[in-house]
């Protein structure tokens, strides 16, 4: 980047672009809402962004919907054994403390074994 091209940075694109220089693990944008991630992976800072922007959820709020999509469009199976909620997807089956647990543990299953049967 030419000299005169940092000079003309400024505000959450000065703040991007500095993270990225400094080799941040940085994803997002420089127009922001841009995010950094400790270097022990358990923290994660979030800059540029508004109230309405940036939202503190968690995954079952937002990705509910996607896990159970992916799962019924793979046949899954939901059911309790033993009082324990489990998923079954072909010949893979996982358990979990609730159904949303078993599904989305069944659906790695299912996955990285397709995943690792293509590759041979």
């Amino acid at each position: 980047m030419e000299k005169e091209s940092v000079q003309d940075l400024s505000g959450v694109e000065l703040e991007y672009t500095f993270a990225r220089a400094a080799h941040f693990d940085v994803f997002g944008s420089s127009h922001g809402p841009f995010a950094l991630v400790t270097t022990d992976m358990r923290s994660l800072f979030v800059f540029g962004g508004s109230a309405e922007s940036v939202k503190h959820s968690s995954f079952a709020n937002n990705m509910a919907e996607l896990a159970l999509e992916t799962a019924k469009e793979r046949g899954a199976t939901l059911f309790v054994e033993n009082g324990v909620a489990k998923c079954r997807i072909n010949e893979y089956c996982a358990h979990g403390e609730n159904f949303m647990q078993a599904l989305m543990r069944a659906v790695i299953l299912e996955f990285a074994n397709r995943t690792d049967n293509k590759a041979e």
